[in-house]
This record gives structure tokens, C-alpha cells and sequence, in this order.
């Protein structure tokens, strides 16, 4: 769904094409991003991010998160073995107050996962056409380092790329 996707080429040459020199100087250009279709009972992180998550991948420098990439944001260690306890909606990071695509589809469908904050354990299913919002990522060059910031969006990282040695 995603790999010839409008959404995907939007990301990867409108969106990139805002982002300055300096910041597309830390961005690992061509990353390989893991579109694999999750199933409908998803549970377990591991099991999702090293058999369904890989099962296809795709090149580029901006996807979104994956499934399993939300489900890693939680510090309720349980939540690595269940992620569709509702504890881990009240424990990640990543629910938002606003419905976003995930990278994955879901297993058999033209649905894609999203992360909603009206639903219990976040997780929700739309069809591939529906309008949501998108959360870009990259992927940062292994030599980025932190040179500021506190990580807010008052006071936001500041990244460079480390001197090689």
C-alpha cells in the first residue's frame, strides 16, 4: 500500500525538500524502512518488528513510525509482551491528541494501523484512503550527536554530526 503511495512521495521529495541543508546533512539517505503487513491480533513487539514488520521493506529518507516502533515507546515493560493492554495507551509517549497513520498495513485488508487516542489500547484500524495525520521520521546518521537542548518544544535538541576521528 504504502510503497507506491501518494503520501510516500510526498514525504520523500515535498517534506525533504523543506527540511535545510544542515538537517539533510544527519539523515541516512536511502534507509531501508521494514512496510511488512501486521495482523489483525497483534501482541507481541518482538514478534511483529522481526517476522511481520520485515517481511517487505522499502528505500527511502522519510517514512513513518511502524507499529512495533510505537509499541517500543512505553516504559510499562509489560506492554513488550502485550501491547494491547490499555495500560499502554496511558503509558507511551507516542498518543498523541490527534489519529496518525502508522507505516504497516493490516494483514489481508486495504487498512492501515493508526494510533488514536479514543480508542483503549490506541490501536485502530483505517482504510488506506482515509485522511489522517502523518508523523515523519528519519533516520539519523550513526556520527549525529546532541549538542544542546533539552528535547522540548520550547528548547529542541540541537544535532550535529560528530568530527571523524
Amino acid at each position: 500500500l504504502y510503497e507506491d503511495s501518494d503520501l510516500k512521495e510526498w514525504l520523500n521529495s515535498d517534506f525533504y525538500n523543506t527540511l535545510s541543508d544542515s538537517i539533510k546533512s544527519l539523515v541516512v539517505e536511502n534507509s531501508t524502512w521494514n512496510i511488512g503487513s501486521v495482523s489483525g491480533n497483534i501482541k507481541e513487539v518482538k514478534t511483529i518488528k522481526q517476522t511481520e514488520e520485515k517481511a517487505e521493506t522499502f528505500h527511502a529518507n522519510v517514512g513513518l513510525l511502524t507499529v512495533s516502533d510505537y509499541a517500543s515507546a512505553t516504559y510499562n515493560l509489560s506492554c513488550r509482551k502485550d501491547i494491547t493492554q490499555s495500560v499502554c495507551a496511558t503509558t507511551n509517549y507516542l498518543v498523541l491528541d490527534k489519529e496518525y497513520f502508522l507505516l504497516n498495513p493490516v494483514s489481508n485488508a486495504k487498512m492501515l494501523w493508526t494510533i488514536s487516542p479514543t480508542v483503549e489500547n490506541a490501536f485502530n484500524k483505517v482504510s488506506a484512503t482515509a485522511q489522517l495525520n502523518v508523523i515523519p521520521v528519519i533516520n539519523l546518521k550513526a556520527k549525529s550527536s546532541i549538542n544542546g537542548g533539552e528535547g522540548t518544544a520550547d528548547n529542541p535538541y540541537i544535532l550535529s554530526l560528530s568530527s571523524e576521528s
